[in-house]
């Protein structure tokens, strides 16, 4: 499993009505993306990953050129999807500075917002 930021505290909440079919521990993540990353299909690629992972969330430009987005689901599909954007984007991320945000219990997709 990936982890997105060793040492980070993360929030854990039981999602007992089930996610995606199954019954999971969910975290969610807010994610600042740092460094070339407006301009170059970074919302497309992170929202194909997330779909992909079985996540929900969204992810935006910031005005400062930067990227945020929150991602939720299982604390292992969230660390292999951000790891694999790492591995996807390489050349364009600087920095990811990740904070655990509270999980939303009724979210159903992951969405770019503008």
């Amino acid at each position: 499993m990936g982890n997105p930021r060793e040492g980070a505290e993360i929030s854990f909440t039981d999602v007992s009505e089930g996610f995606f079919g199954y019954k999971a521990w969910m975290v969610r993540l807010r994610v600042l993306v740092i460094g070339r990353v407006q301009g170059v299909g970074f919302r497309m690629v992170t929202r194909s990953l997330a779909i992909d992972h079985e996540l929900t969330g969204w992810v935006r430009n910031e005005p400062d050129g930067s990227v945020l987005m929150e991602v939720q689901g299982s604390e292992e599909r969230v660390g292999d999807c951000l790891e694999a954007l790492k591995r996807r984007m390489k050349m364009n991320i600087h920095e990811m500075q990740v904070t655990s945000e509270t999980p939303i219990g009724d979210e159903e997709a992951f969405v770019i917002r503008r």
